[in-house]
């Protein structure tokens, strides 16, 4: 996420159980959380890792939270949160092992896309689809 324009001050590590949160502002508290990333071990599965940073996003409040990133350090899915609640799928997908533009599993998923989403100004906006 540094990388990707991330100013470490945006940034925690192991904030209040979650592995890694992004911020609006500061302070880092619940009112400008606007992700959280559960990260797991290289080759750990994946399928319900979102339900528990989505867990973790209704216990602790974080209204202002929009996406989720799920991970395992080389696969990435992206989740979205919109007016109707979270996305089911995963909205983005990146294997940074086997980068491809376009992706057929997760559907309609776009790496460039994705990463885009991944940026701070990407992050307080929707997903935008190539679809």
């Amino acid at each position: 996420l540094l990388a990707l324009g991330w100013s470490e001050q945006l940034l925690a590590i192991e904030w209040h159980r979650i592995d890694l949160a992004a911020f609006w502002g500061t302070p880092s508290n619940a009112e400008h959380c606007i992700l959280v990333c559960e990260a797991k071990g290289t080759g750990h599965g994946l399928q319900d890792v979102e339900k528990q940073a989505k867990r973790y996003v209704r216990t602790m409040h974080l209204d202002e939270c929009q996406k989720i990133l799920v991970t395992d350090g080389t696969r990435l899915y992206l989740y979205q949160r919109d007016e109707k609640g979270w996305s089911n799928a995963p909205v983005g997908y990146l294997n940074v092992n086997l980068i491809r533009t376009d992706h057929i599993a997760p559907a309609s998923t776009n790496a460039v896309d994705t990463i885009v989403a991944l940026t701070p100004a990407g992050v307080t906006r929707p997903l935008l689809r190539t679809t």
